[in-house]
């Protein structure tokens, strides 16, 4: 991961990784475990937005403009990026634990 953040030209690569690596592990468990539903889902979704800016836009090669947003909606950031936004609203659910606490 710090490779491609060198490459990619991130600044810090080192601390952005160790950084990104936390986020993604303790708000990925707080998803699993349905706590916090709504800050998990921005702590994510803004550490999504750059990795689509910097390291997915840059792989995708497409002749008209249409075949770069068809390859572009089909990255797997950008529906992670949807399926956070759709739970961000949507809410954990009955089996979570943000459901236990505010009932």
């Amino acid at each position: 991961m710090r490779q491609t953040l060198v490459e990619d030209h991130v600044p810090f690569p080192a601390f952005n990784t160790l950084f990104v690596s936390t986020i993604e592990f303790v708000c990925g468990a707080l998803l699993i475990l349905g706590a916090l539903t709504p800050i998990a889902c921005v702590m994510l979704g803004c550490v999504m937005i750059p990795a689509i800016t910097t390291t997915a836009i840059h792989n995708i090669k497409a002749s008209c403009p249409f075949n770069w947003l068809a390859e572009f909606l089909y990255l797997p950031e950008v529906l992670c990026l949807v399926i956070l936004i759709w739970l961000f609203f949507s809410g954990p659910g009955w089996i979570s634990v943000d459901h236990l606490i505010l009932s």
